[in-house]
Order: structure tokens, then sequence, then C-alpha cells
């Protein structure tokens, strides 16, 4: 195979006009050729950096979930009140709300007291402040813990009872959280999808 002749200038006289074209010529392809490999070399950065972050934003996203449940795992009765992270990152709560019967509650002896009115006593029970919390990816934290009274208690077992009901159907909450990369989140915490807010509003206050 013949190798590529390189242009040459004649070497007797001026150049030829065709001899200044070809060269120009040759400079605009070359020119035109690096211009393309640049754009696509740039191109593909540009991809494979926006394919980075989507895939460290999906690690890093945390999904809140609340749950609940009368017994413990050696089968004694107790209630407990539980918030999980699910999800692949931490997450921050802004705001945590917790309701009966659609009514805004301060804090976890207030809801047995609507409950149950005529409680003569403060029951004994264990509470975990819930707001600013940090939740790393996987965490469990049990925000309130209640083991069942004796018979002899009287209107504290008929608390316990009631709130052992209410938990199913009366008692709701509702949070705001973000990520690390502060994208914001407002859920029921009941596993349905969260819906993405621009910032988690401070018009709800934390409950606990």
């Amino acid at each position: 195979m013949n190798d590529l002749q390189h242009l040459q200038k004649p070497k007797d006289g001026p150049a030829p006009r065709w001899f200044h074209v070809a060269v120009a010529a040759s400079m605009v392809i070359s020119a035109v050729s690096a211009l393309i490999a640049t754009l696509h070399t740039g191109r593909t950065m540009t991809a494979l950096v926006q394919q980075n972050e989507k895939l460290v934003r999906a690690n890093s996203t945390p999904i809140l979930e609340f749950g609940h449940a009368n017994s413990r795992d050696d089968g004694s009765p107790n209630i407990e009140f539980v918030l999980r992270n699910v999800g692949t990152g931490p997450a921050r709560m802004a705001w945590f709300q917790l309701t009966v019967d659609g009514k805004p509650v301060k804090h976890m002896s207030t809801v047995i007291e609507l409950l149950q009115p005529e409680l003569s006593d403060r029951p004994s029970v264990l509470v975990a402040p819930v707001g600013k919390h940090i939740f790393a990816a996987g965490a469990r934290h049990s925000f309130f813990s209640w083991t069942k009274p004796p018979p002899s208690s009287g209107s504290m077992l008929s608390a316990w009872t009631r709130l052992d009901q209410a938990r199913f159907s009366r008692i709701t909450v509702e949070a705001c959280y973000c990520s690390i990369f502060e994208e914001c989140w407002t859920s029921k915490l009941n596993g349905e999808p969260p819906t993405a807010s621009a910032t988690c509003s401070q018009e709800k206050r934390t409950s606990l």
C-alpha cells in the first residue's frame, strides 16, 4: 500500500493557486475534525456527570415511615410508636405533626388525655424527641413506648386499651423531611409516595 503523499510546494517558482487552496482546505478540515471531536467528548462527559449525579442522588434518598405495635418481640404487651428510614440516605426532619381525630397535639401525654379524659394520673411512658432529628439510612427511632398497666390500675388500663384501638384510625402523623441535597418531601409516612416540597414550611410545628 502506498503512503499518502504530503502536499509539497513545487521546487521552482511561486506556488500555484491549487497548492494554496489545498493547504487551506486541509487546515479547515483538520479544524472541523478537532471541533467535532471536542464537542463529542464534551457531550459524553456531560452525560457521564449527569448519570453519576442521578446515581448519587438515588443512593442518598431517604424514605420515612411511621409504624406501631402493641407487643414486644417476647410477646409482652407494650404499645410502641416508631419512625423508620427505609430509604438509601439520611433524612433531616424539619417538622413532625401528630394528630388525634384530625386535631394537632404537642405531646403523647395529650393524646392519652384526649382518649381518656377521666384519667386520674399520668401514665409511666417513654417519649423520645422527634423534631430536628437526623435519621440515618436504615435507622429505627422509637418515640413512644407504654407497657400495658395491670388490671388493678383501673382507668390507666382503660386508657392503654383505648390507645391500642385508636392507633389504627384516630391517630395520624405527617412530616416534612429533607435529604443531604436539601431535596424535601411532605408525607403521611404511611408507605405512600411522598410529595416533593420546595422547602419544608414551618407552619406546622413539631409535636414531640
